[in-house]
């Protein structure tokens, strides 16, 4: 395989970003390995190739079309790494200081895509953030579109991902001037998404005003407590990367691969794998 090229930096140094290039390299090499070894097919097709993206709209029938294209309807989506890895996105989380760095994305070799997530971050930040570089691996962004509205357009992708349209009007009207805390707090914990993010939604769906959204920061920013209160984590699921773990498991008990192989895919004590190892249905 070639070498690992990120579409952005990071504040990393050279030094760690060339670590984290090779450590991803060798990890989806193993992915890639260890698929082979089950014949399971790991060519991605991008379900947006044929969308051309010039402004917001586009974005939201993007992400309107892959909702659909993998069978989500409007509903809350359960476990972002687990969508992603069953629609063959390799997801590799490292551990590092948070704030150092939320998301890189590449495609490897020009067919496998590849999002390498921070896993320090919380659950409505990582689930954000992987959707994020989704859009960034996904969507046909015309070259001439600058990376601050890059961004933006990705930032929308995400909201519509995680909170579709028809969903945000339903929960909160097509048009408010005055929304509670507690309001934002249900959707939250319902959807997964933060509360400054659904802000943004609804400025973008015109269901609030700018001049609301500016209040609403107003109030945040002078008061510690609400602030705490909007920062606080409420999505409980569990977003961890476990389909290689599952992978290998399933190579080795099926007597596909030894238990050697196994502990040098996992990066494990050949100890550690066999204690943990038991076969209970034979």
């Amino acid at each position: 395989m070639k070498e690992v090229k990120f579409r952005k930096k990071s504040c990393f140094t050279a030094k760690k970003l060339k670590a984290v290039e090779e450590e991803v390299l060798q990890r989806v090499e193993n992915y890639l390995d260890i698929e082979s070894i089950l014949a399971i097919k790991s060519d991605f097709k991008n379900p947006l190739s044929g969308f051309a993206v010039k402004g917001y709209d586009d974005i939201m029938k993007a992400a309107e079309y892959l909702r659909k294209n993998w069978d989500l309807g409007h509903d809350p989506i359960h476990n972002v790494i687990q969508l992603l890895e069953s629609n063959l996105v390799k997801v590799i989380e490292i551990k590092t200081e948070e704030g150092k760095f939320d998301g890189l994305s590449t495609f490897i070799d020009e067919k496998y895509p590849v999002i390498v997530v921070n896993n320090a971050m919380n659950a409505e930040r990582k689930r954000f953030t992987l959707l994020h570089e989704l859009g960034h691996l996904l969507l046909n962004l015309n070259d001439d579109v600058v990376e601050k509205d890059q961004e933006r357009f990705c930032n929308a992708f995400v909201g519509n991902m995680l909170l579709p349209s028809k969903v945000l009007r339903e929960d909160f009207g097509n048009k408010r001037e005055r929304i509670s805390l507690q309001e934002f707090k249900v959707v939250q914990e319902n959807f997964g998404i933060s509360i400054q993010a659904i802000v943004y939604r609804l400025v973008d769906e015109g269901i609030i005003t700018k001049n609301s959204q500016q209040y609403f920061y107003q109030i945040m920013n002078s008061n510690p407590d609400i602030k705490e209160d909007v920062d606080s984590q409420r999505y409980c699921v569990p977003e961890k990367s476990e389909r290689f773990y599952r992978l290998v498991y399933r190579a080795l008990t099926q007597e596909l691969i030894s238990i050697g192989k196994a502990a040098s895919l996992l990066g494990k004590q050949l100890s550690e794998v066999r204690k943990n190892f038991s076969v209970v249905i034979d």
